[in-house]
């Protein structure tokens, strides 16, 4: 039953993941996200993040209905499917500190701290990578299923 959920009709779990990311924002709302590229810090709203990934889940969603009749790679769908979902609700479950946090004013009190919020950093950098590895792989399963014949 979920298997063929996933597979037939993958824009089903995408669209209901939208109101667990949505949750998760409001139970988050007064968080942040350091988020350090290079030698440049910013500091992003949590929320923001679940508007990012609520835009990716509906345009995934809005692209695999349109396909819906087509036949698609089972495996690429079921991997985009699973790891954008999986991968998603993680991000917005760990991003984030408290607003009035001393690691969100950007100092640490002592290593062990500094090495946490670079650790969640780097797993937060590595999450959006992956995110966008699949939407690439979604990109060739749909535009395969388009022109096969």
């Amino acid at each position: 039953m979920l298997k063929r959920i996933l597979l037939e009709k993958p824009f089903i779990p995408l669209s209901c993941t939208i109101l667990i990311i949505s949750l998760v924002s409001v139970l988050k709302k007064g968080y942040l996200a350091d988020v350090q590229i290079y030698d440049t810090y910013y500091v992003v709203p949590v929320y923001l993040f679940a508007g990012l990934f609520s835009i990716i889940l509906a345009l995934g969603s809005i692209l695999y209905w349109f396909v819906r009749k087509k036949k698609l790679i089972n495996q690429l769908t079921a991997s985009h499917a699973l790891g954008t979902i999986g991968i998603s609700i993680y991000i917005m479950c760990v991003a984030g500190v408290p607003a009035n946090s001393v690691a969100a004013l950007g100092y640490a009190r002592s290593i062990e701290e500094f090495q946490q919020l670079r650790d969640l950093n780097n797993r937060l950098l590595f999450g959006l990578l992956v995110v966008g590895g699949l939407q690439i792989i979604m990109l060739i399963n749909v535009i395969r299923a388009v022109f096969r014949k």
